[in-house]
C-alpha cells in the first residue's frame, strides 16, 4: 500500500510538471508585494506589473514607501519587487542591501535626475549649485525636495553642503507638493528636485542645474542615468515565473512621458491607462511574456489578452 501511495504521489507530480512545463512555485509566490515611493513613473510601471500578474492568476499588493525604506523591505523580505532603482542616485542608500537582493534587469535607460531651477532663474545665472548663494534672498533659503527619505532630497542638501553654501533648508513633501510650489514659482525663483521622464519637463519652463557638487551624488554628465528593477533574492529563487516577468519589463521614454502626463497631470487612473496602452500596443505583451506562464503554467499572452479584453 506504501509503495502504490508513493507512486501515486510521483505520478501526480510527473503529471503537473508535463502539463505545466515547468516546476510549481513556491506558495508564498501567489501574492506579489511592490514597493512604491508613490512617484508618478512608478505607479506607471507597477501598474503595467500588477495588471499582468493579476491577469496570470497572481494576487499583487502596491505598498507606498520610501525610498530608503523600499531598499530596506525588498532586502529583508518585506516586499518582493521594486521597480523604481534610479542609479546612480540610490546608490549610496542602496549599498547596505545589495547582498540581499538581486538586480534582474534595466527598465529604462536615458533618464535625468538632479536639482532644477526655472529658465527665469537660470538665464540670471542660477547654473551651478554654486549659484545658489546669489539667490539665496530670492530662493528664501528654500530648495524642494518630494518625499521624505528620498535619496534625492538628500543628495541636494549633500551638494549644497560640499559647495559649503549655509542657510539652506530643504522642504520635503511629495512629488505633487513639490510641483505645486514650482506652478506657484513658475515665473519666479524656486529650486526643485527635477527629472525626467516627467511631464514637468513640458509643464514647466525649467533647466537643469550643474555643478561638481551635483555630480558627485547624482552621478556625472548632469545626473542622466537608468532605472532598474530589484527583486528580493530569496523571492527570486522561489519564484522564477514573476522573478522572468519582472525581469522582462522594459519601458521607454516616449512611453512613460506620456503615460505620466495622463496620470499625474490628467490624474487618470494608472491601472485604466496602463490597461488602455496595452490594448493600443498589443506586441508589447509578445517581449514582456516571453519565458512567462500562467500562475499555473497556462499560455501567458493568451490569459492576459482574455483578462483585459484584448
Amino acid at each position: 500500500m506504501k509503495k502504490l501511495l508513493l507512486l501515486s504521489s510521483l505520478v501526480a507530480v510527473g503529471m503537473t510538471f508535463a502539463t505545466t512545463g515547468k516546476a510549481a512555485e513556491d506558495a508564498s509566490c501567489a501574492t506579489v508585494r511592490f514597493a512604491n515611493p508613490g512617484w508618478t513613473d512608478i505607479l506607471v510601471t507597477t501598474s503595467f506589473a500588477t495588471n499582468l500578474l493579476q491577469a496570470l492568476g497572481y494576487q499583487t499588493k502596491d505598498i507606498t514607501l520610501s525610498t530608503s525604506v523600499s531598499w530596506k523591505s525588498v532586502a529583508e523580505g518585506d516586499v518582493d519587487v521594486f521597480l523604481g532603482n534610479w542609479t546612480p542616485s540610490q546608490d549610496e542608500k542602496a549599498k547596505p542591501y545589495l547582498g540581499k537582493v538581486k538586480i534582474v534587469g534595466t527598465n529604462l535607460v536615458g533618464t535625468r535626475y538632479t536639482m532644477a531651477t526655472t529658465k527665469k532663474a537660470y538665464d540670471e545665472g542660477l547654473r551651478t549649485v554654486a549659484d545658489l548663494a546669489k539667490f539665496k534672498d530670492k530662493l528664501g533659503g528654500k530648495v524642494y525636495g518630494i518625499n521624505p527619505g528620498s535619496s534625492g532630497n538628500t543628495n541636494m542638501m549633500n551638494a549644497i553642503a560640499d559647495a559649503k553654501l549655509e542657510g539652506f533648508t530643504l522642504v520635503e513633501s511629495s512629488e505633487e507638493g513639490m510641483l505645486t510650489q514650482v506652478q506657484r514659482k513658475k515665473d519666479g525663483y524656486i529650486v526643485f528636485l527635477g527629472w525626467t521622464p516627467h511631464w514637468m519637463n513640458s509643464k514647466f519652463q525649467m533647466e537643469y542645474v550643474g555643478g561638481p557638487e551635483l555630480d558627485k551624488y547624482f552621478g556625472k554628465g548632469g545626473g542622466y542615468g537608468i532605472v532598474r528593477t530589484v527583486v528580493n533574492k530569496n523571492f527570486a529563487k522561489k519564484c522564477p515565473n514573476v522573478t522572468k516577468l519582472a525581469s522582462n519589463l522594459k519601458f521607454t521614454m516616449e512611453m512613460e512621458n506620456s503615460l505620466m502626463s495622463l496620470v499625474g497631470e490628467k490624474k487618470q487612473k494608472p491601472e485604466k491607462v496602463t490597461v488602455d496602452y496595452l490594448k493600443a500596443n498589443p506586441t508589447l505583451l509578445d517581449a514582456w511574456l516571453k519565458g512567462v506562464t500562467t500562475k499555473d503554467g497556462g499560455d501567458a499572452v493568451a490569459a492576459v489578452k482574455k483578462s483585459l479584453g484584448m
